[in-house]
This record gives C-alpha cells, structure tokens and sequence, in this order.
C-alpha cells in the first residue's frame, strides 16, 4: 500500500478508529504511517484527551453478540478475513514436511487488531462456562441413568 492509499484509507476512519489506532497500534507502525496518523490527527484537531475520552466511551460500551461482525473491543465494522496456514514446528522432524498444508479461516479487527480466534470477551467466556457446565451435569445424568438401568437388569 503507497502512502496515498494509507492517507485515503485513514481519511474514511472515524474518529473513534483513529483514536484505537493510535490507543493499540501506534508503536506499530513505521515511521511514514507515523507521520500521515499525526497529520490526520492535526486536521481532524484530535488531541490525547480526545483520544483519551474516544476510546474510554468504545471501551464502556459491552457487546455480548457480536457474532464476528463487530469488533468486541473498538465497536469497528472494519473486520479483516484471512485464511492462513497452521504451522506446526514439530512437522519438519516427524517427517511430515512433504504432506499438503493446513489452513485455518482467521478474523482480526483491521483497527485494534482484536484477533477473534485468540481474544474473547466476558460474554464469551461465561458461554463457554455454561457449555462446559451443561455438558458435565448432562454426563452426570447419563451416567446415574445408566447406573439405574444397570442395577435394575
């Protein structure tokens, strides 16, 4: 991407985006995005108390569905879709290095980089403790039904 496609990319961001770019990525990026990120802050007359309070405000805001379409942690529709390949350092040395890739579906948020796969939300983690729960205490019934079934034959 040359530096006119970044500054028009950046341009179409909210103000929210920018100040989550600048909150989680700013580090990131070399010293040309650095530049066009600061001069777009100057137009846009963004300060470090605005980016402060805009990302404050996003970060207030809890989605529990977000269903992959929204950012959990910026609230940015700018979702990216990658396919990328599984490696497995071990492959080399278990002489599995001539067998076809793996590739596994991937969705990061193109702002704060929130990587669906890997970052779950609060909401996300108490569904999986209810799965996990509904499924010990339906082995718990299977199991005391099988038992019954058993002691009654």
């Amino acid at each position: 991407m040359n530096m006119t496609d970044l500054e028009d990319l950046i341009k179409g961001y909210e103000d929210f985006e920018i100040a989550f770019l600048v909150y989680y990525r700013m580090n990131g990026v070399t010293e040309n995005s650095r530049r066009i990120i600061e001069n777009e802050l100057i137009r846009r007359h963004l300060k470090k108390t605005d980016i402060d309070r805009l990302v404050a405000e996003k970060l207030a805001i809890k989605i529990e569905d977000h269903h992959q379409m929204i950012c959990p942690r910026c609230k940015s529709e700018r979702i990216l879709s990658t396919r990328e390949m599984i490696r497995n350092k071990h492959e080399a040395s278990e002489g599995l290095a001539g067998r076809e890739p793996r590739y596994e579906d991937k969705r990061y948020c193109s702002i704060c980089y929130w990587d669906f796969s890997r970052d779950k939300t609060v909401y996300d983690k108490i569904k999986m403790i209810k799965v996990f729960i509904l499924i010990v205490a339906a082995s718990l019934v299977l199991g005391f039904l099988i038992s019954l079934v058993r002691h009654s034959l």
